[in-house]
């Protein structure tokens, strides 16, 4: 999503392509290049001497790439990862590059719209690396998350809950820390290769998200995509045991809520785990309402840790 957007932005930056289309005026007040012949023709030798013919050169933007990133833009939309402010952001994109009314409709596949856009514009590196961005979205190259299967009923959009809801916590912590310096948020690059913490064993190494703070892991996020009324022993241990090894003081868990959502906290001096889960169910998108309890959650930990003196569980990690 934010890889698209920002190709957009290129592209409307250093001015989006455009076309021109001649078209005929008949009026009373020609203007473009004026046609003699046809005004002779059609008015002059019936005896109208109040209208002439000329012939009109209108700018459009380029319709393939508008084509081809109004199909990218439905597709992102379908995801409903988006937040309101990246699909508002998405929506103010999309007029920009639709400079008039005329949209052509058509039947061609997104490669041909690619090719054809490519070939016209090999020397605008950031319209090239739209299309790239656009055909990777359109063939589910950016997260594998979704496969379309058609059928003699239709077309159908399956989704990888597991991938979705990890992007979905991920983005939910990176847009709570949104703003506080010193703080990043990552994708753990393990996760799902089934790696074990210990060489002979252990759980695996694989919780889905890393923040890292002042460039020091400070804390581990397990995203759980299933219905959960309280935290399961499993994930507890998960991240309890991977929050030791890397020796430092607070985990948590992302579950689903199969009615309201809550949060817990527990655990040792050691480790802190906080667990949170909101409704699918609604009410309005499931995104913003995670974004919130993740905010809880960290605003939590971090008032905490300003009581204690600061940034205790980094200084240890430092040493």
């Amino acid at each position: 999503m934010a890889t698209y957007l920002t190709a957009l932005m290129a592209v409307l930056a250093e001015g989006v392509p455009f076309e021109y289309e001649s078209k005929r005026d008949n009026s009373s007040a020609p203007r473009g290049s004026f046609d003699m012949s046809g005004t002779i023709r059609e008015f002059a030798a019936r005896g109208i001497a109040h209208r002439a013919v000329s012939h009109v050169s209108i700018r459009h933007t380029d319709q393939d790439i508008v084509s081809l990133c109004q199909r990218v833009s439905e597709m992102v939309r379908d995801l409903t990862l988006a937040s309101e402010q990246e699909s508002a952001t998405m929506a103010q994109l999309l007029d920009g590059i639709r400079t008039s009314d005329r949209v052509q409709e058509t039947d061609e596949d997104s490669r041909t719209l690619a090719l054809r856009i490519s070939s016209r514009y090999p020397e605008r590196p950031d319209v090239l690396h739209l299309v790239a961005t656009c055909e990777a979205l359109l063939n589910e190259e950016h997260t594998g998350t979704m496969a379309r299967v058609t059928a003699s009923s239709g077309s159908y959009r399956f989704a990888d809950a597991d991938a979705l809801w990890e992007r979905a916590v991920h983005a939910a912590f990176q847009t709570a820390l949104a703003g506080r310096a010193g703080f990043e948020v990552a994708l753990h690059p393990l996760r799902g290769s089934s790696t074990p913490l210990f060489s002979d064993g252990g759980p695996d190494i694989d919780p889905d998200v890393i923040v890292f703070r002042d460039g020091h892991p400070w804390m581990v996020v397990d995203a759980k995509d299933y219905l959960a009324a309280s935290p399961d022993p499993s994930g507890v241990y998960q991240v309890y045991a991977y929050a030791k090894h890397l020796q430092i003081e607070h985990a948590a868990l992302a579950y689903l809520a199969a009615d309201r959502p809550w949060q817990s906290k527990f655990g040792d001096n050691g480790v802190a785990i906080h667990s949170l889960a909101v409704s699918p169910k609604g009410p309005g998108p499931t995104l913003p309402r995670l974004e919130s309890s993740a905010r809880r959650v960290l605003n939590e930990i971090l008032d905490t840790d300003s009581q204690l003196g600061g940034n205790a569980s980094s200084d240890r990690t430092r040493e």
